[in-house]
C-alpha cells in the first residue's frame, strides 16, 4: 500500500505518475523485499533504491551489497539501481546546512 509520504515523494519529484514505496532495511516493516513484490506485482521493471541514511557506514558497505544482491536474485525481470547514501549528497549537506543557520537564527 502506498503511504500518504511515498506518493508526495513521487509528486515532488515532478512524476506522479510514478510508484514511490518507503521500506526498512531490518527489523521493521515494509521491508524493501515487501516493497519489491509489491512494485512487481505492479508490473514495474525499474527501481531506484535511495538509501536515506545520513553517513555511510556498515548498512552501505555489508547490508546493502548483500540486500542488493538477494533482490536482483529474486526478481531478475527488475533493473535495481542503488543510489549513494543520501547524506553524501551535495544538495542534502547544503539543505542541512541552511536548515540549521535558520534554526539558529530563530533561537539567536
Amino acid at each position: 500500500m502506498e503511504s500518504a509520504q511515498a506518493q508526495k515523494l513521487a509528486i515532488d519529484l515532478a512524476a506522479p505518475e510514478a510508484l514511490a514505496r518507503i521500506a526498512c532495511l531490518k527489523d521493521f516493516q515494509p521491508t524493501a523485499a515487501q516493497a519489491a513484490n509489491e512494485l512487481s506485482a505492479a508490473g514495474i521493471t525499474r527501481i531506484l533504491v535511495v538509501p536515506m541514511f545520513m553517513a555511510p557506514g556498515g548498512h552501505a558497505s555489508k547490508d546493502f551489497p548483500m540486500l542488493a544482491n538477494e533482490l536482483s536474485a529474486r526478481w531478475p525481470s527488475i533493473e535495481f539501481t542503488w543510489t549513494d547514501v543520501v547524506g553524501g549528497w551535495a544538495e542534502v549537506a547544503a539543505a542541512v546546512a541552511s536548515g540549521t543557520k535558520n534554526r539558529l537564527k530563530k533561537e539567536g
